[in-house]
């Protein structure tokens, strides 16, 4: 619901309308806006992932995303051995401050 009539907000809850998929959401606001405005929070710098480019690997990581939604559905907690090593990088990546959550 919004009070605003323009095209690009009618756009914008279209795109909310039609899917939960943050990758689409995100992907879809990309072509809306460009890299630097990502649903109206101004971003500082370069989009500069370490291991990936958002536009050339946009297909990577959405499969990336998919891999680590189907292991976490199976084992939310990463306490199976075979996720041993993920949980500890994950963990390192926590403790540097790289990302924003505990396991």
């Amino acid at each position: 619901m919004s009070g605003s009539k323009t095209k690009e907000t009618k756009e914008r809850l279209e795109i909310l309308n039609c899917s939960n998929d943050g990758f689409y959401i995100a992907n879809e606001d990309l072509k809306l806006r460009g890299p630097g405005d990502l649903f109206g929070i101004r971003q500082s710098g370069i989009l500069d992932f370490r291991l990936a480019d958002v536009f050339q690997d946009a297909k990577v990581l959405q499969r990336a995303n998919e891999a680590a939604g189907k292991i976490l559905s199976r084992d939310p907690s990463l306490s199976l051995p075979e996720h041993k090593k993920l949980k500890e990088q994950i963990s390192l990546h926590i403790s540097n401050g790289m990302l924003g959550t505990t396991l």
